[in-house]
């Protein structure tokens, strides 16, 4: 959807290399207008109020005319550009995906939240108060739009801006389009950008996103300071178990990849940040992606055994959740006793007031789903498990699915899996660290997930 904004700069200067570049201060009351009229979609990280918008909110409370010698401002990206009379630019944004503000989020939300506090006046301490993030402060900004708007002439002080646009040739826009993430990422990488926001901005992550239940998907901090209860890298650890079932002739081609690939399952406990570094080196290969036509860098994955292992995330966190509950019932139904573990705490309505660290005050909850449960633990003593999944999966014709239903499975069969697997435990002296980053850990749960599938099959 399109959008326009007429922004007035105090002064700028136009250059042209490759693409248009307008530099210049901005006048406090044309802020207005951007901050109403821009997304900040485009900025691969989510503004959130800290240390660093404090400052900013302090400088422009205590020497506003100095503001634009502090702040290095805010870079704005737009498809079509106007200079119009008395140092006024009208900006078009199309894309939000690639258009608008770049770098510079910080600012904005400091100077929005400035802005509202000025037009509020005592009332602005108490709705501020929640107003942490740009996703918080926009339905604030719109609710008090008719105050902000009556301060507007109040306001005075510049803030520095850069505006990227197309040049005026054949190849401008293809020029602007590949050039806008390769920006993107070097002015967010002082900010110490993170791979996997890297990779969401890229499009990497739609395939799994598109997989996920609509609620869940919106839980996840898919950008960094985002504020979502999830974390992708965590989905994106799981989304390489049904990925891992592919044929290996899909990334024979590079052996470093193929050797990554083989030596997966403890890495998906341990190392978080290096399978997103896998899954990013998976999706590079050839013949797995390609880049969407006008969106530069942005891609798609186009390779049908990847699509339809990535199908399976829209139940891997339920199976995940299903198994953090199920397990410990599972030992205890053995005749174990999974409360008696070190670091292992469980809610009993009747105890919540015991002063017992093993009860706790309320349940706890799964990972993704959020779903009360009565036992509270570390995620090693189940990553072998999920990581076992991949023994329900088959792949045939290169596309990956379920050869048994699942959540069948589990219930019929986790019981027995246990009995076997909580010897290793024991083995670990119930170090749910140990037993998530020993290979033979793996080993046991996929050897035991193996033989109940055959005894499944046979019913």
């Amino acid at each position: 959807m399109k959008s326009s904004v007429i922004v007035r700069f105090d002064d700028f200067k136009a250059s042209q290399h490759k693409l248009n570049r307008i530099r210049g201060d901005v006048r406090a009351p044309s802020f207005i207008d951007l901050i109403t009229g821009a997304d900040l979609e485009a900025n691969p990280r989510v503004a959130k109020k800290g240390a660093v918008t404090k400052e900013i909110e302090d400088c422009l409370t205590d020497c506003p005319e100095l503001f634009h010698y502090k702040s290095k401002g805010l870079l704005v990206a737009c498809r079509e550009v106007e200079l119009l009379e008395r140092n006024r630019v009208r900006l078009r944004f199309e894309d939000p995906e690639l258009e608008g503000i770049l770098d510079g989020g910080h600012n904005t939300l400091a100077i929005a939240r400035y802005i509202l506090r000025q037009a509020l006046g005592e009332e602005a301490d108490l709705v501020l108060r929640k107003v942490k993030t740009w996703k918080e402060l926009q339905p604030v900004w719109a609710n008090y739009l008719d105050q902000i708007e009556a301060i507007r002439d109040e306001i005075d002080f510049l803030i520095p801006m850069e505006v990227i646009y197309p040049i005026d040739e054949s190849d401008g826009c293809d020029e602007f389009t590949n050039a806008i993430l390769d920006i993107n990422r070097a002015r967010n990488n002082n900010a110490q950008l993170t791979e996997s926001t890297k990779a969401n901005k890229s499009g990497y992550y739609e395939e799994i996103k598109k997989n996920l239940d609509i609620n869940l998907a919106r839980d996840v901090e898919w950008k960094s300071n985002d504020g979502g209860r999830i974390k992708s890298r965590d989905l994106v650890a799981l989304s390489l178990i049904p990925l891992s079932v592919l044929p290996e002739d899909v990334f024979s081609s590079d052996a470093s990849l193929k050797k990554k690939i083989d030596n997966l399952s403890t890495m998906i406990f341990s190392s978080k940040g290096n399978c997103v570094s896998l899954y990013n080196e998976m999706l590079q290969h050839e013949g797995i992606s390609q880049k969407i036509e006008n969106k530069g860098e942005i891609i798609e994955v186009v390779h049908e055994g990847v699509q339809s292992a990535l199908v399976m995330m829209k139940d891997m966190p339920k199976l995940y959740d299903l198994i953090y509950e199920k397990m410990p019932i599972s030992a205890n139904n053995n005749g174990k006793k999974f409360g008696k573990i070190t670091g292992v705490r469980f809610f009993e309505a009747d105890n919540v007031r015991s002063d017992n660290p093993k009860h706790l005050k309320r349940p706890p909850k799964t990972k993704f789903y959020s779903r009360e449960v009565k036992f509270d633990y570390g995620e090693g003593f189940i990553m072998p498990l999920v990581f076992a999944l991949r023994e329900l999966m088959e792949c045939k014709q290169g596309v990956v699915s379920w050869k048994v239903n699942p959540y069948r499975f589990i219930e019929d069969h986790l019981d027995t899996i246990v009995d076997s697997y909580y010897g290793m435990m024991q083995g670990q002296n119930f170090d749910p660290a140990k037993v998530g980053k020993q290979q033979s850990s793996y080993k046991i749960a996929q050897d035991s997930f193996k033989v109940q599938v055959m005894l499944h099959a046979n019913k």
